[in-house]
């Protein structure tokens, strides 16, 4: 099959057709890859296109459909509204019989196809009105985990205070300890601690290795402590 053939087969296809028609459907139709059958549409398209033309290919979305030019479409309103007026003879009722006859298949699938779709929904509405329910529980537990945030604000904020309260506290602590302790027993000894700290650690190892200073018994136990005096030290 040329590609003129091809055509003539497509546009054959197109008219028979009336519906918008997919690329697929037609190139299984005249057994050809769909990329042929796509060429011989474009090309049947732009020769439509032409003013010598009353006939247009519409190409929607997915599907061609064969349809007649907008500006003609006062004549043939007029050529369809005269045989309206003409009585339909018995061949043309056979023929209308016949079409209605050929829609009671699909009408019947798509009844079947309604009434699959309301069982679905029907067989669906208990989970759909459970889950609306655990959402609206859900919500109401949001609701008062919110409002409990809310109402421990105000606590969360009294405890920050307290701690940072705390901390000057510490600090100022911290500052006395230095100034009215580690200041005074420096100066006590002229900045120099390193013969305080040596005393001290004689002291300890001294309290260590006596027991006592009257002697125990083997079966009785005993502990020593020295005691440092020293000048008084006064405020200044």
């Amino acid at each position: 099959m040329n590609q003129k053939q091809i055509k003539a087969a497509v546009e054959a296809m197109l008219f028979a057709a009336g519906d918008p028609v997919s690329a697929d459907k037609l190139a299984a139709a005249v057994q050809l890859p769909q990329t042929t059958v796509e060429t011989a549409l474009e090309d049947l398209r732009v020769r439509y296109a032409r003013e010598d033309s009353g006939l247009c290919l519409l190409h929607l979305d997915t599907r061609w459909q064969l349809a007649t030019k907008t500006e003609w479409a006062d004549c043939i309103r007029r050529l369809l509204d005269a045989r309206r007026s003409v009585p339909l003879g018995p061949a043309a009722l056979a023929v209308g019989m016949q079409s209605l006859n050929n829609s009671v298949p699909e009408l019947m699938k798509g009844i079947q196809t309604l009434n699959n779709g309301a069982a679905t929904l029907n067989d669906n509405s208990a989970a759909l009105k459970s889950g609306v329910n655990t959402l609206n529980s859900k919500g109401s537990e949001l609701n008062a985990g919110a409002a409990t945030l809310d109402n421990n604000s105000g606590m969360l904020n009294d405890g920050a205070a307290k701690l940072n309260d705390g901390a000057k506290k510490l600090s100022d602590g911290m500052i006395q300890f230095d100034e009215e302790g580690i200041q005074k027993l420096s100066d006590a000894y002229h900045g120099d601690v390193e013969e305080l700290l040596d005393r001290v650690d004689q002291v300890l190892d001294a309290g260590a290795s006596y027991h006592t200073f009257s002697g125990l018994k083997d079966d009785m136990s005993g502990s020593v402590k020295f005691v440092i005096r020293t000048e008084a030290i006064e405020t200044k």
